[in-house]
């Protein structure tokens, strides 16, 4: 853009109609005849919350019902030239990590991004005061970033139908019918969608690109493509160009996956927390107090909700986190009748560009079972989770044991109920149903959330049962086995489906913490396996989850850090002298007994003889997932500490 820049005053960046940018890509929206030097955005009415990818009754654009108001406060505005910064982000915090870890990555940041999380803003942006527009310099600078350059058309719209197949069926924030409503991939107009929020969701979908969409955009891998756009997005919210609190809360949600390799900041929380404060200005937790006034708002806010419900749920099982939205045991959110279903979506039916009817309304059906997942893992994540540290797990057990006990068995016997039920509409396998590929993957996905929080509650009542000696006649550590066993065993054929099907690309980054455990547990299966006659197939097994780690890696900065830990978890699995030698030790004196003979090595049976070396292992991973570094001697309960084993 030559000669000087002047800016209408409003927030929103208008894509109404969109010039072609010298990189072949959509430029920013000129309306009308505007003279080329003058650069047009315009902010939604706020008090409407109409959300950019709402329903649109009135046909009115932004641009002809919003203004700025002339009070804007100048400290709004951001001049570059003022900032004094250096360009370089400083990661020696981090060297003070375990050898067992090699961070070589050279991270350079750019001036003006310096933080690696979202900033948490002080000013409530309906209560405080109003926003006013960027500087000028401050719009001269997030359009030389390319924030305002949109992908060329039929890249675009190949991203969209990514984004509406693989993350809206996760993430259901906004109505499909009317985002293809609002976009005209003929003449590459983008009418009444807020920047941010497509910003996030070319974020969200560009880890699935394809060599040639990648050639064509100028990147050189996902990861590359990954990390420009979620920095573009970054630099919108930053900058403050948006003021609607509903799109704000769905930029966010959709910013929640990022996961940089070096996530001790908890980037991915930071940003669920700016959508669980916008989602509440917007009143997205009361949504049916607009169900006479607004019905499609109500269930766009209600969407919104179960969305941040989903991300929460999620992130803190992955992530070994506390949860960040706390419900009262008699919210409404509990009773199933809230929970998300076919009414909430009729706007769509029979008008997906992506989706016939028949595989949407069976997509539906599945967000449904969502729901009802997530509320039932409230209680086991607030039990696992809710003392970040292992002492403090046991501290607050130990305070209350019985009352602790009995919530994991009752939280196990909810889990297995919601199994039964979601069982009997998803059969295992899903792919002989004929499902949409789509489909098969989320599925899978569902039941892998299912059989990890199983797998984790089963394992905290081992965790308690070799701690705590007062709570060995309350637990059956038997049945703790089976259960880790059976869940083990669902999440390794949900995984090996996938493979089969040919999904594995496109697994979703919430799915790399959860293949931890069975990895660790089947190459605890092949150490044990060495120099036997099952050692090759415990290796095919064990490639499984190598494979999908792999295909992780080649998409996302986050799974780095992860498959470093679990690389050396297995490491140490497979060539502790110790064990390999105690499960040699274990066949020799097995070998004259013709029954027990027949007994396989494997992690249960090294369980059942040395359970601290093997707890020891499995908290190994949590800790290093939850902190984002290595557990110390002294982060292990005394029990589990070297000088007590």
């Amino acid at each position: 853009m030559s000669g000087s820049l002047h800016v209408r005053r409003a927030s929103v960046l208008s894509l109404e109609t969109t010039t072609p940018s010298t990189d072949g890509g959509i430029g920013l929206s000129r309306p009308g005849q505007l003279n080329s030097d003058v650069l047009q955005v315009h902010t939604p009415v706020v008090s409407d919350y109409v959300s950019p990818v709402g329903p649109i009754d009135s046909g009115q654009s932004w641009s002809s019902i919003s203004q700025w108001s002339n009070n804007a406060a100048a400290s709004n505005v951001v001049n570059l030239s003022d900032m004094t910064v250096d360009t370089t982000y400083d990661f020696s915090h981090l060297n003070d990590l375990d050898d067992i870890f090699a961070f070589t990555n050279d991270f350079t940041y750019d001036a003006v991004c310096r933080q690696l999380g979202p900033p948490f803003y002080t000013a409530d942006p309906v209560q405080g005061q109003p926003h006013g527009p960027p500087a000028h310099t401050s719009l001269m600078y997030l359009r030389s970033q390319g924030c305002f350059d949109l992908p060329p058309v039929p890249t675009l719209r190949t991203m969209m139908v990514q984004y509406f197949r693989l993350v809206h069926p996760n993430l259901p924030i906004m109505f499909e019918d009317a985002f293809w409503r609002c976009f005209d991939s003929e003449n590459g107009h983008v009418n009444q969608i807020s920047l941010l929020v497509l910003r996030g969701m070319l974020f969200t979908v560009s880890c699935y690109l394809d060599a040639e969409s990648l050639t064509t955009l100028g990147f050189s891998s996902p990861r590359d493509a990954r990390s420009t756009h979620y920095r573009q997005a970054k630099l919108l919210f930053d900058f403050d160009i948006e003021s609607d609190p509903v799109a704000n809360a769905q930029a966010c949600l959709l910013l929640t996956y990022q996961s940089p390799s070096h996530n001790k900041l908890r980037i991915n929380l930071s940003w669920l927390n700016h959508a669980l404060r916008y989602a509440r200005i917007a009143r997205a937790d009361s949504y049916y107090r607009f169900k006479d006034e607004n019905p499609l708002q109500a269930k766009l806010l209600k969407r919104i909700w179960w969305s941040i419900i989903f991300r929460d749920r999620i992130l803190s099982l992955g992530m070994r986190r506390s949860l960040q939205v706390h419900l009262d045991s008699k919210s409404i959110w509990f009773d199933d009748d809230h929970a998300l279903q076919i009414n909430d979506f009729e706007s769509e039916l029979g008008r997906s560009v992506v989706h016939s009817i028949e595989t949407q309304v069976r997509t539906i059906g599945l967000q449904t079972a969502l729901c009802k997942l997530t509320i039932r893992l409230a209680t086991p994540l607030r039990l696992l989770y809710q003392d970040e540290l292992l002492d403090d797990r046991l501290e607050t057990v130990f305070a209350s044991l019985p009352e602790s006990v009995e919530a994991v068995q009752e939280s196990l016997e909810s889990l297995r109920r919601w199994y039964e039920e979601t069982s009997e509409k998803y059969p295992f396998p899903v792919s002989l149903d004929d499902v949409h590929e789509s489909l098969c993957l989320y599925v899978n996905m569902l039941f892998i959330l299912c059989a990890s929080a199983t797998f984790a509650l089963n394992m905290h009542l081992t965790m308690i049962h070799e701690n705590l000696s007062a709570s060995r006649k309350m637990i059956d550590v038997g049945a703790a086995r089976q259960g880790l066993q059976d869940a083990n065993d669902d999440l390794t054929r949900r995984l090996q489906e996938l493979i089969q099907v040919k999904v594995m690309k496109d697994l979703p980054i919430t799915a790399t913490p959860l293949i931890g455990p069975p990895l660790v547990l089947q190459a605890i299966n092949l150490a044990a396996s060495r120099v036997s006659r099952t050692e090759a197939t415990e290796a095919r097994r064990l490639d499984i989850f190598t494979r999908t780690l792999r295909s992780q890696q080649r998409k996302f900065d986050g799974s780095d850090f992860y498959i470093d830990v679990l690389i050396n978890i297995v490491a140490y699995a497979q060539d502790d002298d110790n064990l390999t030698s105690g499960m040699n030790l274990w066949r020799e004196n097995s070998s004259g007994n013709q029954t027990t003979h027949l007994k396989k090595l494997d992690w249960v049976k090294m369980m059942e003889k040395r359970p601290r070396q093997f707890l020891r292992l499995m908290f190994h991973m949590d800790y290093a997932l939850c902190t984002w570094g290595v557990p110390q001697e002294e982060h292990f309960p005394p029990g589990l500490r070297r000088e007590g084993g």
